[in-house]
């Protein structure tokens, strides 16, 4: 994915967090980028609750709801060893 579309998501993001419970309008969106409903799409599989609230004609209104929660990695706990050592007698 390009540089220039993370760059766009990740600015939308922050003004969708800015905003809260008041939204951005699409008007807003497009200071940002034109294709901004590419961006939601994006956001939105990456587990982001984005609501879609109509606010006129032709005027729409973006509000965050929800975060996916962040995932950690952590390694498996296991007492087995590397080798089952019967194999290697």
């Amino acid at each position: 994915m390009s540089d220039k579309f993370v760059s766009q998501r990740g600015r939308i993001l922050a003004l969708l967090r800015e905003r809260g419970s008041t939204g951005v309008s699409n008007v807003e969106l497009n200071s940002i980028c034109f294709r901004y409903g590419g961006r939601l799409f994006e956001l939105r599989k990456m587990g982001f609750r984005i609501r879609t609230i109509r606010a006129g004609d032709s005027v729409f209104r973006f509000v965050l709801e929800d975060e996916p929660m962040p995932t950690t990695v952590s390694a498996p706990q296991s007492t087995l060893p590397l080798f089952d050592v019967a194999v290697l007698a």
